[in-house]
């Protein structure tokens, strides 16, 4: 490794970021899904909570989704985090990192949530609940994120 390669880069951009950032890795922490007491199974759009959470490092973004779903006559939980590699050490500028966050790492972990929580309800043989979509503007991380 050269001098140059040790000196982090600084990233401005959400394009200078996602230029370098490599998805490496989907990782799930749980799922689970099970049969609530309601009588209504018909119900497919319940209520759905996600809680977000970013650790980050000088070479690296982890975005952590914790979803909870009910409806359709069950309760599924589905937490899982994408996890970015930049190849080398980078400095990202504070406006940067929360549109990431929203535009591409959330993005990223969406369609394994709504996978597993459909393939829950099919285990469990009930409605698939539908998740609502995500909009940019929905996402908000947590300002400290649980390690990972």
């Amino acid at each position: 490794m050269t001098e140059a390669d040790e000196t982090p880069i600084q990233v401005d951009t959400v394009d200078g970021l996602v230029d370098i950032a490599e998805l490496v890795d989907i990782v799930f922490f749980e799922v689970a899904g099970k049969r609530t007491t309601s009588s209504s199974q018909t119900e497919a759009n319940g209520s759905t909570d996600i809680d977000i959470s970013v650790r980050t490092t000088s070479t690296g973004i982890d975005v952590r989704c914790l979803c909870r779903v009910i409806g359709g006559g069950g309760e599924y939980v589905c937490d899982a985090a994408a996890r970015y590699d930049f190849g080398r050490s980078i400095t990202i500028s504070d406006s940067v990192l929360p549109e990431f966050v929203q535009r591409v790492g959330v993005m990223a972990v969406y369609p394994y949530l709504r996978e597993a929580i459909t393939a829950s309800a099919a285990k469990l043989r009930l409605t698939p609940p539908l998740l609502r979509l995500l909009r940019p503007g929905d996402v908000h991380a947590a300002p400290k994120a649980p390690p990972l």
